[in-house]
């Protein structure tokens, strides 16, 4: 059955909604002293890769989909260089034989996309300022998984620069429990994943 393109866009909107529920609850647990500010930057980590993971499915789905005519293209330009006739044979070409390949950094997606998709559409429809905060969400993402001093100095020196945080706010989870805007509130969490949630609209547009 050959679905709208908006049905990836809803699905992972619906996810970071929920996703969106517990971090409200864990900050009304935290604004009662039911939880320590280690403790809640650890959940906002956590829920961090989650929305990561979910990204990084979505732009699986809709690849491979694009591959077997999976979805409904209404944009002329996006032209896939090959058909193929299900999910198992697309994914089996487009891993070259690999349990898995990588989504993020974007520049996988991209190289990939120029391979299989004519000028690489809509994969390289994203503009530098979008490709950056997918760089930085990445990084971040790394910094959460691995904690390695590798990941961590890639962190401070790309994400973190020379913003004005407190020293707790220079983790990764207290960067992203820390405010991006004070009026209205919005934490870096909340930044991070809505320029997730345009790109994803973007994509399936």
């Amino acid at each position: 059955m050959v679905k709208a393109l908006s049905t990836l866009s809803n699905n992972f909107n619906s996810y970071i909604k929920s996703l969106e529920r517990t971090r409200r609850k864990i900050e009304s647990l935290f604004s009662q002293g039911d939880l320590s500010r280690r403790e809640i930057e650890q959940i906002y980590g956590s829920l961090f890769l989650h929305v990561v993971i979910g990204f990084e499915s979505f732009i699986e789905n809709m690849f491979l989909g694009l591959l077997t005519n999976r979805f409904k293209i209404k944009e002329s330009k996006i032209v896939p260089r090959v058909r193929f006739q299900s999910d198992i044979i697309a994914r089996d070409v487009v891993l070259g034989g690999k349990r898995y390949v990588n989504w993020l950094p974007y520049e996988e997606t991209e190289n990939r996309a120029k391979i299989f998709l004519r000028n690489g559409l809509p994969f390289k429809s994203l503009d530098n300022n979008e490709i950056e905060n997918l760089k930085n969400i990445h990084c971040i993402r790394n910094a959460l998984a691995h904690r390695s001093r590798y990941s961590m100095q890639k962190f401070e020196k790309q994400v973190v620069g020379s913003m004005p945080l407190t020293k707790r706010e220079k983790s990764p989870g207290g960067f992203l429990k820390s405010h991006f805007r004070i009026s209205p509130t919005q934490t870096r969490y909340e930044n991070l994943v809505s320029e997730m949630s345009t790109i994803v609209a973007k994509l399936c547009r």
